[in-house]
């Protein structure tokens, strides 16, 4: 209608074809291969679009003061009455809209109902950890298909599983758990960022023992010290590591021990062992992230 009751109404069409047009393929090229076919139904993609229409509707039907040359209704004998411009073929227009936003709504929602990894593996997190309560769980990023890694600290999986009552409590353990890919809880392991460095062949050590780290944390807000060691018999002992200092009781027998902590150690130091036990540890002296181990 625009174009048959208005004189230079097309030049604002056509600046919005090539701006859409622009938009898709930008989309297309950067967005297409991580989201999928389903990225034509992702609003966030294509909201700037409406906001350009708006602009062009009130370029195609009004006078811009001041301009040069902006359209204006044309002349009488310019109007060009074609058939189908009528008021049917505008509802028409207007139902398709209608019909084509319902249906890209539901595969939407559908999408986020049925494909829906979060809930899973919130499922998953929720049913584990009452079945291992009160061990302590090392935190950590959540897949990128739950949420994106551009979302920290909201990607973590203490900030996720929060609302479902799984709590984050770090403390001393002697069995540390960790969440896989799926939302599962598995004994963990420490990813080694900074490791200790032994002297001699790591046994017979009584009373007191410093141990050097090498290395550094990616993350000095939140790490676990993992010691393995072999204990001749039960003893109580204070772990100094940084600006942290905690009392823990080493077992009888070959074990490890994970301590949560913050900072950027330089040292371990074990004291307040019974005089009368001999511990062994190797180089199995790790700092960094509790991850899922191996086996």
């Amino acid at each position: 209608m625009s174009l048959t009751k208005r004189v230079r109404a097309g030049r604002a069409w056509l600046f919005w074809a090539g701006y859409l047009a622009a938009m898709v393929a930008l989309v297309t090229q950067n967005r297409a291969g991580a989201v999928g076919p389903q990225i034509g139904l992702v609003y966030r993609y294509v909201t700037d679009g409406a906001m350009v229409t708006v602009l062009v509707l009130g370029l195609v039907f009004s006078a811009v003061v001041g301009a040069v040359e902006s359209s204006a209704p044309a002349a009488t004998a310019q109007r060009v009455q074609h058939p189908l411009l009528r008021r049917e073929a505008a509802l028409a227009v207007v139902a398709a809209l209608l019909v084509g936003s319902f249906w890209s709504t539901a595969q939407y929602v559908h999408r986020w109902h049925t494909e829906n990894e979060a809930k899973a593996y919130v499922a998953h997190a929720r049913s584990d950890a009452d079945r291992y309560r009160g061990l302590p769980i090392a935190d950590g990023e959540v897949p990128e298909a739950i949420v994106w890694k551009v979302s920290t600290p909201w990607n973590l999986a203490s900030n996720l599983l929060a609302p479902a009552g799984i709590r984050f409590e770090p403390k001393v353990t002697d069995r540390l758990m960790a969440l896989d890919t799926t939302g599962h809880l598995h004994p963990a392991t420490v990813a080694g960022q900074m490791r200790g460095t032994r002297t001699g062949d790591g046994c017979g050590i009584r009373g007191r023992v410093q141990i050097d780290l090498k290395g550094d944390v990616f993350d000095p807000n939140q790490w676990w010290l993992r010691i393995g060691y072999i204990a001749s018999a039960d003893t109580p002992v204070r772990v100094h590591i940084g600006a942290v200092t905690v009392k823990a009781q080493l077992s009888k027998g070959l074990n490890a021990i994970f301590v949560p902590g913050y900072g950027r150690p330089r040292a371990v130091e074990l004291t307040g062992l019974n005089p009368s036990v001999v511990l062994c540890i190797g180089d199995d002296v790790q700092v960094g992230p509790g991850v899922v181990g191996l086996g």
